[in-house]
């Protein structure tokens, strides 16, 4: 999950329900019904402190997050504006002041969890020191902006020291593996989370998804990664993640002999295609993980073709691509695979 406050969840539990605040949804999540209802009382009173802070600022005329409670330190959710987010950039700590650039792909994961409800309330929040200027949170900020969102709740921190923003992100932070063990099967280790980024992107090796993508789609797709990870369990990510996809298309029947032959290195007869992949993947330890995705997706080509093959070329297309949705919100089988019809009701 990012680190980062906002709107509530969309990540995968049973029983929430809609929110009748302004631009704000849910839909089932892995978070609990307790935790949703705290959510919604957290939406609530962010957006009566945001009445609270525009109403100051129309009386006094100075920027909205210049118009704080007290002088020291303090925190509290607001529901943002646009305006009001785009005040905050105004005074955002500078690239020559310090700051880092704004990291392009990070900035359009944010704004895809926002838009789709994965946007979790959490103790991070957007730092404004004393002076009024803005030190962490521009990515977030970004992210809004760039959104369809008219709204977005954010936990804010004002009159930090200036001094704060040189001590920001000094904790040791948790890993998006050691995350996921929070929410699925601990005993998958930390692999799952290379397996789900490899399943998630297919061939197009540009996609970079948030933690909260990632949480979402292990906890959708947990009797998949617990079928692979129990058949192919010390196979690179990569190559689980193809398997994955082929068990999902195809079923169990077709790759599940394939997967004991790989893992057990006991293979039937020359060009058997899980010798083809296993000899080439161990010649090539080092290169782009996308090369030994598309070697898995040879070998089961050959897999399906009933072909024997010796050697592997890479293949461009994949089994098959995720059906997101109109809301690109989903992450569903195509309707003609095993998995649609049969697999989802096992």
């Amino acid at each position: 999950m990012s680190s980062e406050v906002g709107s509530i969840a969309d990540l995968i539990v049973k029983g929430t329900s809609r929110l009748s605040l302004p631009d704000v949804e849910v839909k089932e999540s892995i978070v609990s019904k307790e935790s949703a209802e705290q959510i919604e009382a957290i939406q609530k009173e962010a957006c009566i402190n945001r009445d609270y802070y525009c109403h100051l600022a129309k009386q006094t005329g100075k920027p909205w997050f210049r118009c704080t409670r007290k002088p020291i330190q303090y925190s509290e959710f607001i529901m943002l504006t646009r305006e009001m987010a785009e005040e905050l950039k105004k005074d955002l700590w500078s690239v020559a002041e310090g700051n880092r650039k704004v990291k392009r792909l990070h900035a359009e994961a944010l704004q895809r969890d926002m838009e789709s409800g994965r946007w979790l309330p959490t103790h991070e929040s957007i730092a404004i020191d004393v002076n009024g200027q803005t030190n962490d949170g521009q990515h977030r900020l970004t992210a809004f902006l760039n959104s369809s969102k008219t709204e977005v709740c954010f936990y804010i921190t004002f009159n930090v020291l200036p001094e704060a923003k040189f001590a920001v992100d000094s904790g040791s932070k948790r890993t998006t593996g050691e995350k996921l063990s929070m929410i699925i099967d601990r005993k998958w280790g930390s692999k799952v989370t290379g397996f789900c980024r490899a399943i998630m992107r297919g061939v197009n090796a540009k996609l970079r998804y948030t933690d909260a993508e990632i949480a979402e789609f292990a906890t959708l797709w947990e009797p998949v990664i617990e079928w692979v990870m129990t058949h192919c369990p010390k196979a690179p990510a990569e190559i689980q993640a193809a398997i994955a996809k082929m068990y999902i298309f195809y079923g169990p029947d077709l790759i599940a002999d394939f997967c004991d032959r790989y893992r057990n290195v006991r293979f039937i007869e020359e060009g058997d295609p899980a010798k083809a992949l296993y000899v080439q993947v161990d010649r090539i330890k080092g290169s782009p993980d996308l090369k030994k995705y598309r070697l898995t997706l040879s070998a089961l080509n050959a897999l399906v073709n009933n072909k024997k093959v010796k050697v592997l070329r890479e293949i461009d297309g994949d089994i098959f691509e995720w059906d997101r949705g109109r809301s690109k919100r989903e992450w569903n089988a195509p309707k003609d695979s095993w998995y649609a019809r049969v697999g989802s009701s096992l």
